[in-house]
């Protein structure tokens, strides 16, 4: 959380954003060139890593200007060694480059995210035209290890269109040196920099010097660009070291020009660029004059542009030496003079740098003050933090803009004990209040900062007064410890507060208002993967991953992010994945001491009560409720209580079960906290039932239905009825004409298989279509026309296992009259003509058959069965759109023709299934007043299955409700007949027309 986001108005420094120039007499080097495009070829990013004066800033303009790429160019300084600024930086290069990036890089930052997120939306976000990015002067982040790390997260993302040139003096740290080892980067040296000899003749000549001089430089420089330069200027008559330019720059650079355009240099080299406001800030009234002069003189080792004189890093550090050993008393003055001139133009940040610098405190906190909100919307804490140590404990404590800063700086850095330790001080002292009251918006960020203390949070915020922030984080609070219900505030969200409130509509089971919190943009990326979770407990699993998939990817690595991938994972029915996913947001949270640690842990337990049995989650749960009923965190409590009740009827432990079940209920109800409660009560229901207590077990199981309808998902309630069928049989058997809880679960035959998806990187989507006469495999959308079975087969099965299949039961299961060697050779085939119509081999691990991670497979029996699953959570239009989306996929029998036992078991599988969801979408139908579109579909079924005595039933149902007697007579009569051909006598028939007709009673009769 942020103050109310202020921008520095200072224009940016142009000359770090523009290519410096080319200074004359530079000549085209096609050789570098050609080995620059070549490489570009092969890699992203290229590194030129040489000495200073060796060319590599001329080179790296020559070619931009050839290349045919727009061009974007930073040239760092010493504030790029703030991670922050040099990512800002990075975008302020980018220009139109960066679309939108900015904007969602800033609601990143003051919503917790780190600055490696920041540099993953910019790289992402960034245009996809053919483009080239250089960064000169690299080596100004070697000795920080943040924006190094900020630059390798960059460099990861960049689109495919994009090319990044680097030029520095020495080789990068870590972790940009893995990118070496790994080959990323292609490096270019001196020596590939140095003239060759022909190169070198005709850079002399056009100097105007003779070619036979050629002989004796190329021997005395090798090459070095600077030496030859030197050289071809000034003569090599006395053999010097021209690596050692000092004696050069003095005598034949510096001396020669008048007394005043030599001050003008040594005083000017204070700066890294001389403009002409700079030059009188540094110079007085004739600065402006003797900038022209030197401009106009282009002097050997500077680019002129019209703005900007720079001169060459070997020449400035020389005239800043000279300006040492000659006027050592006048360096600190025009340090302070370069200081008020750099504040005058609104340039805070670096005017505070050199004050502190200076050791001119007062004058630091001046501009400090003025450049601190700037610093908040870039959340550069690492140089907060720096500035406030800088200015001592007694300056900062007395001083409510700095008392904000520094805890702002410890909670951006994820110091949360120090930030604890300084809010529980400044509060006793009584100096927290001037600074809240100075910033309201510090009460958000000290009361999130006290969020695992919630007491103590709550303490804050009655005892403060601040903006609609801090009713976010206090809805948040209140959401999680609360014994009535919360109502989440009115006032407009504010960006860097969204994850909090999401977070608190989520506990409270308000899916649909977190569902809105998304962007309506569906191009644009998700910030806050929270509103993720609406879409994975609505069990819409297609929805969730394709909002996971636009969540940047360095958001994605956090513990809470890991989390919500869980989930994502469960709406897809992928257990295996989601317990992966909870086990790492576990881990970080560990080592992080992240205040959710103990929701994880709490959906640990209920996998494993869905996986591993009652007796592994009750030893999991219980230590875990017994930490948390210690810490005031009642939502937490509930949710522990729910899944370790139904754990203990598990083990028929139905009184612990009904005591806790009990407890969490009543809880939750009083509460309004509704996200698990359907569960916890169908839980209740179970155990009130078995104990005899028939009304009570009724009540729960009605309030259980009423809050799914409340909550607008089935997803919780299906999960308790799957682990309790008999909730489900007892509440259809109380009132059998009322349908609600005997459709509750659409197709109760469907058994769906975790979806597969893109396993990794942008590999080949396999599609297998094994439906009807049309079946085929799909590569990447286009049909592959495969007409042998076998491959088919060979597909289908190794789709129903994607984690792979052991080899020898492969062949055996399409090979099943064959040897155990026939079998192999048979298989070797098949495998062979699934890599030459496809170009999709298979891989092996160890013994297991499996598709390779760049394969995304998709089965559409799999989907259908998904699909169809993922309707019993919807109501209304919804449930009819998605049940119909999963029929449409079934256009005909599974693997026709093949009569392998395990296709045919499948067929059988997937047509009762089938028949089910067609049955559920006539009742449908009728619901909606659709009483024709019914007909139509028990008709069908009746044509494909014609002893259905569901499809009668529903169909005597259809008329009984909009037709006549007689035409639900017809009905019944033609499900007499039918019956009767199967030896059933007609009373069998006749309980189709009584309205206390078994409902439950729907498995299809086969002939």
């Amino acid at each position: 959380m942020d103050s109310p986001s202020s921008e520095q108005n200072a224009h940016p420094l142009r000359h770090k954003f523009a290519a410096p120039g080319v200074p004359r007499g530079s000549i085209e080097r096609p050789r570098l060139d050609r080995l620059l495009t070549e490489l570009f070829d092969t890699y992203s990013i290229v590194e030129v890593i040489a000495a200073p004066g060796s060319g590599k800033t001329v080179e790296a303009q020559l070619f931009a200007a050839g290349c045919g790429r727009q061009l974007a160019w930073l040239t760092m300084d010493r504030s790029d060694r703030s991670a922050s600024g040099l990512v800002f930086d990075l975008a302020t290069a980018l220009g139109e480059l960066a679309g939108n990036a900015v904007s969602d890089m800033r609601r990143t930052l003051q919503t917790n995210g780190t600055i490696e997120e920041a540099a993953a939306i910019l790289a992402s976000s960034a245009a996809t035209q053919e483009s080239l990015l250089v960064i000169d002067e690299c080596q100004q982040i070697a000795t920080s290890a943040d924006a190094a790390s900020a630059l390798d997260t960059f460099l990861e993302y960049i689109p495919e269109q994009m090319r990044v040139l680097l030029l520095a003096r020495e080789e990068l740290p870590w972790p940009l040196q893995k990118r070496y080892v790994h080959g990323q980067i292609a490096q270019l040296g001196d020596a590939t920099l140095n003239l060759t000899y022909d190169e070198l003749l005709e850079y002399i000549e056009q100097l105007g010097v003779p070619p036979e001089s050629g002989e004796r430089i190329f021997a005395s420089t090798g090459g070095w660009v600077a030496g030859v330069a030197f050289a071809s200027r000034f003569g090599v008559e006395e053999q010097p070291n021209l690596r050692d330019l000092s004696a050069y720059f003095g005598r034949q650079v510096l001396e020669p020009l008048p007394e005043d355009e030599q001050r003008f240099l040594l005083d000017t080299s204070v700066t890294d660029a001389v403009t002409r406001d700079v030059a009188v800030a540094l110079c007085g009234p004739d600065g402006q004059r003797l900038w022209s002069a030197v401009s106009a003189r282009h002097l050997p080792a500077t680019s002129t542009t019209a703005g900007a004189i720079v001169c060459h890093s070997l020449f400035r550090s020389f005239l800043q030496q000279r300006l040492l050993d000659t006027r050592p008393e006048q360096h600190d003055g025009l340090l302070a003079a370069y200081a008020q001139h750099l504040a005058a133009s609104r340039q805070y940040e670096d005017a505070t740098e050199v004050w502190l610098s200076l050791g001119e405190v007062d004058q630091a906190e001046q501009t400090a003050m003025q450049a601190l909100p700037g610093l908040f919307t870039r959340a550069d804490w690492p140089v907060v933090k720096r500035w406030v140590e800088a200015f001592g404990a007694d300056r900062v404590y007395t001083h409510p803009t700095l008392i904000g800063a520094e805890i702002r700086a410890a909670q951006g850095i994820r110091e949360f004990d120090r930030a604890r330790a300084v809010i529980r001080k400044l509060d006793r002292e009584g100096r927290l209040r001037a600074a809240i009251e100075s910033d309201p918006s510090l009460l958000a960020t000290a009361a999130w900062v006290m969020q695992a203390y919630p007491q103590e949070a709550l303490g804050l915020l009655d005892k403060f007064d601040g903006d609609a922030r801090a009713d976010v984080v206090r809805y948040m609070i209140e959401a999680t410890i609360a014994t009535r219900p919360i109502t989440p505030p009115d006032s407009p969200v504010l960006a860097d507060v969204e994850r909090q409130m999401s977070w608190g509509l989520f506990l409270q089971g308000r899916l649909g208002e977190l569902a809105r919190m998304g962007s309506v943009d569906h191009d644009a990326p998700v910030l806050n993967p929270n509103v993720v979770l609406a879409a994975a407990f609505h069990e819409d699993g297609e929805a969730a991953s394709k909002l996971w998939l636009r969540v940047p990817q360095e958001i994605r690595e956090r513990a809470h992010s890991r989390f919500i991938e869980a989930m994502v994972d469960l709406a897809n029915g992928d257990h295996e994945r989601a317990r992966h996913h909870l086990r790492l947001a576990i881990a970080e949270s560990h080592r992080s001491g992240f205040s959710l640690l103990p929701v994880y842990e709490i959906f640990m337990g209920y996998l494993q009560l869905a996986e591993d049995g009652p007796d592994v989650a009750i030893s999991h749960l219980e230590p875990v409720l017994d930490a948390m009923s210690r810490t005031g965190q009642t939502a937490y409590v509930e949710m522990a209580q729910c899944f370790l009740g139904l754990a203990y009827l598990r083990t028929d432990r139905t009184t612990d079960a009904q005591l806790i079940l009990r407890e969490a209920v009543t809880s939750m109800t009083r509460c309004q906290r509704r996200l698990l409660l359907s569960m916890a009560a169908a839980g209740l229901a179970e155990a009130e039932a078995r104990l005899g207590n028939d009304d009570e077990a009724r009540d729960a199981a009605a309030l259980a239905y009423h809050v799914a309808m409340l909550t607008g998902t089935f997803l919780v309630l299906i999960q308790a009825v799957r682990l309790f069928p008999d909730v489900q049989r007892r509440e259809a058997e109380r009132n059998p004409e009322d349908s609600r809880w005997r459709r509750l679960v659409i197709a109760p035959s469907a058994r769906p298989k975790p979806r597969t998806g893109p396993r990794a990187g942008d590999g080949v989507a396999l599609l297998l279509q094994p439906f009807g006469r049309d079946r085929d495999l799909h590569i990447d959308g286009e049909p592959a026309n495969i007409g042998r079975t076998k491959i088919l087969e060979l597909v289908a099965y190794l789709a129903l296992h994607p984690n792979g299949v052991d080899r020898f039961e492969l062949q055996q299961r399409l090979f099943p009259e064959a040897d155990q060697r026939s079998g192999g050779n048979h298989f070797r085939q098949i495998a062979h003509k699934l890599r030459h119509g496809t170009d999709v081999g298979l891989e092996r691990h160890r013994n297991l058959v499996l598709f390779p991670k760049s394969v995304a497979v998709i089965a559409n029996d799999i989907e259908f069965e998904r699909l169809l699953v993922a309707a019993s959570s919807s109501t209304g239009q919804q449930r009819k759109q998605r049940l119909q989306a999963g029929l449409d996929l079934m256009r005909g029998p599974y693997l026709e023709g093949s009569t392998l036992s395990w296709v045919e078991e499948r067929r059988n599988y997937l047509d009762l299934v089938h028949e089910e969801a067609r049955l559920e979408l006539a009742t449908l139908h009728l619901e909606l007043g659709e009483p024709q579109a019914a007909r139509d579909v028990c008709e069908a079924v009746l044509a494909t299955n014609r002893y259905s005595d569901p499809a009668y039933r529903v169909l005597v149902e259809i008329e009984r409700k909009v037709g006549s007697e007689s035409s639900a007579l017809t009905v019944y009569r033609r499900a007499a007949q039918a019956l009767a051909e199967l030896g059933l006598r007609p009373g069998d028939a006749r309980r189709l027309m009584r309205s206390d007709a078994d409902p439950s009673d729907r498995t299809p009769v086969r002939h």
